[in-house]
């Protein structure tokens, strides 16, 4: 997935993936902002350009990265339900969120609220669309927008209890991912359950998002 971003076709200009591939490797240490900056000055490019590129990009750039790996993700056994891959998937997720550091995962979704309010949001879902493709959700009734309302509340919940997690394997996030997703086929089995689900996972949603707004 790309950046969303103008490419500069120059082969002296360093593009725009580029620069935000490099920065990705500093936010560990540096932080989002300064990534940038570092990277550019390494670069040799004006200090100019984080007026173009900012760290919202970069932000960005991370989450889409992040969803284009879990379509490379590999399940050790081919065969676990839908709801195991989705298991799986939401753990993989959460351990490309540690090598960022707490204070970094605080920080993205602070930097992708001040640049739109959506933005968080919009992250969280593509995020979450991609996991119930890999997953082999090929649903065409109700079940698509449950699920898809499922992983993204889950999701971001996992996300929210990560930056306060301070285990060395984020035991805490990953605990309330199985719940989710137990939760979630449980539901799944009638009808009643199905919808109740998709209420309760919509209003969590927009509850999460208020928080964090």
């Amino acid at each position: 997935m790309r950046s969303g971003l103008r490419r500069l076709y120059s082969t002296r200009t360093p593009t725009p993936d580029t620069i935000l591939k490099s920065a990705l490797k500093l936010v560990p240490q540096h932080g989002w902002e300064s990534a940038l900056i570092e990277t550019t000055r390494k670069k040799g490019l004006s200090d100019q350009v984080t007026s173009i590129i900012q760290p919202f990009h970069l932000v960005e750039y991370f989450y889409k990265s992040e969803a284009l790996k879990l379509s490379h993700h590999k399940f050790e056994d081919v065969n676990l339900s839908i709801y195991k891959k989705l298991e799986d998937l939401l753990y993989s997720r959460l351990e490309s969120n540690r090598t960022l550091g707490i204070d970094n995962l605080q920080d993205a979704m602070r930097i992708a609220l001040n640049f739109d309010k959506r933005a968080p949001l919009q992250l969280v879902t593509d995020t979450a669309d991609e996991m119930c493709f890999v997953a082999g959700d090929r649903s065409t009734d109700l079940r698509w927008y449950s699920r898809r309302s499922a992983v993204t509340a889950a999701y971001m919940a996992c996300e929210a209890v990560q930056t306060k997690d301070l285990s060395d394997d984020s035991g805490a996030s990953k605990l309330l991912a199985k719940k989710a997703i137990d939760l979630l086929q449980d539901c799944e089995s009638t009808e009643d359950g199905l919808y109740s689900f998709l209420k309760y996972h919509i209003n969590g949603v927009f509850n999460v998002g208020r928080t964090l707004i």
